[in-house]
């Protein structure tokens, strides 16, 4: 009957419902392409799957069917049929066995693909002792991330020279007190500024501020603590006042926001307004009223230009 069908998603359907896997095996000569992979797939025994896994077409396919074996061993035997490494470290990732996964790990030249199977250990203790096999310290960073304890990623952090990296696994540590203790080491600001970003409290962030030595990330670190409080507290930290003004338009209290713009703003604006109406008390009174304003339309800013461009508008017109 399966000769006398045209199409081959019919067949497949047909061979699908057989009951017995040994007809299935049989037929699987009759259907072609995706077809075969889900008959093959449908088998109930591994031994089956592995025996018709060279009529599967395309190491991305027969890895998909490795991978429902259900032991290490008949994954092994299928991995044999299996040329694409990438496809290759994904079966020895799955395996159960860590010292299986190690003896095969020889045979990945992607340092990216070994550090994903060192990554899949269930034994830190093993991924430390592997992380020689890992060639750059990118990847070596992958695996350093996946322990389960700061001791651990400090092993770890001692095979690895570059800053950026070094970076990311101290700022991944539970412990801040043991992320200070690594922060003099790290030279570069922006990486600095990130491991000081990670600190659960707030007073920790700001005890260590004066180890950032930039306005720019100064900023950043101000900017990202939760009460408007602590940021006003940094903000006699910033030099720069067009990153103070930054910090100020993210304070939520509407008060301490215009407080702030009019300690940064007041005389710029007042001098712009003594230009427009040459009278300074008529000038005082322009500012005192752009601020007013300013206060009422708050809410409105939506950040287009900058607070100064905005204020600076607002005075104008008010003259």
């Amino acid at each position: 009957y399966l000769d006398k069908v045209n199409y081959n998603d019919i067949k497949e359907t047909i061979i699908l419902s057989f009951s017995n896997d040994e007809n299935k095996i049989r037929c699987l000569d009759k259907v072609e392409g995706s077809s075969i992979f889900s008959v093959i797939n449908s088998l109930k025994t591994d031994e089956d799957k592995i025996k018709c896994l060279d009529k599967v077409e395309g190491d991305f396919e027969r890895s998909k069917i490795v991978e429902t074996f259900d032991n290490d061993d008949d994954k092994i035997k299928g991995l044999n049929k299996i040329k694409d490494e990438e496809r290759r470290a994904t079966i020895i990732s799955g395996f159960l066995d860590d010292e299986k996964k190690t003896q095969y790990l020889d045979s990945i030249t992607s340092e990216y693909y070994k550090a994903i199977i060192v990554s899949s250990f269930l034994d830190d203790e093993k991924k430390i002792k592997c992380l020689d096999k890992i060639g750059t310290d990118e990847c070596r960073k992958i695996v350093i991330e996946t322990f389960d304890n700061d001791d651990d990623k400090i092993q770890g952090l001692n095979k690895i020279k570059d800053e950026e990296c070094r970076a990311t696994i101290i700022s991944g540590f539970l412990d801040d007190d043991k992320k200070t203790q690594y922060l003099d080491g790290i030279n570069n600001e922006q990486h600095r500024t990130r491991i000081i970003l990670s600190f659960k409290n707030d007073e920790e962030k700001i005890r260590y501020l004066d180890k950032i030595s930039t306005d720019e990330f100064k900023e950043e670190v101000i900017t990202g603590l939760l009460y408007d409080e602590d940021k006003i507290r940094c903000l006699d930290k910033i030099k720069n006042n067009s990153y103070k003004a930054k910090i100020i338009s993210g304070f939520k209290s509407k008060e301490k926001r215009i407080e702030h713009m009019i300690s940064l703003y007041q005389l710029p604006l007042l001098r712009l307004c003594i230009m427009y109406l040459h009278d300074e008390e008529q000038a005082k009174d322009a500012v005192q009223e752009t601020f007013i304003k300013a206060y009422r339309n708050l809410d409105s800013f939506r950040a287009d230009s900058s607070e100064k461009t905005w204020l600076t508008r607002i005075a104008i017109n008010t003259c």
